[in-house]
């Protein structure tokens, strides 16, 4: 499915259809608003993913260093989820976990 995205000034609004984002035009025009460089234009709606650490077994499987279990997890929880898309974003959060546990490593106990 497509979004029709209309941008002048300071206003950005989407829309189901050009007929909708052409009426919105109307409306603000007929309120006194001052309509400068109209853009409007149609894209796909793009996918939004859930947060890795928002699954505890993800977490869990992170951090047991279990990585393969934790990109089948993730694909699980995001239907439609490529294998690529999984493997980048648990890749992406395994490296700060192991930041993470360096710094931990680094710091001296008082």
């Amino acid at each position: 499915m497509d979004v029709w995205v209309l941008q002048y000034e300071s206003y950005t609004g989407a829309f189901e259809s050009e007929e909708l984002a052409h009426k919105q035009i109307v409306k603000d025009a007929l309120r006194g608003v001052t309509i400068r460089n109209v853009r409007l234009g149609c894209y796909p709606i793009v996918k939004q993913w859930t947060n890795p650490l928002d699954d505890a077994l993800v977490v869990q499987s992170i951090w047991a260093n279990k990585k393969i279990q934790a990109i089948k997890r993730h694909r699980e929880t995001n239907p439609g989820m490529g294998l690529k898309e999984a493997k980048d974003i648990i890749e992406a959060v395994w490296d700060q976990a192991l930041s993470l546990e360096d710094e931990e490593d680094l710091e001296e106990p008082f």
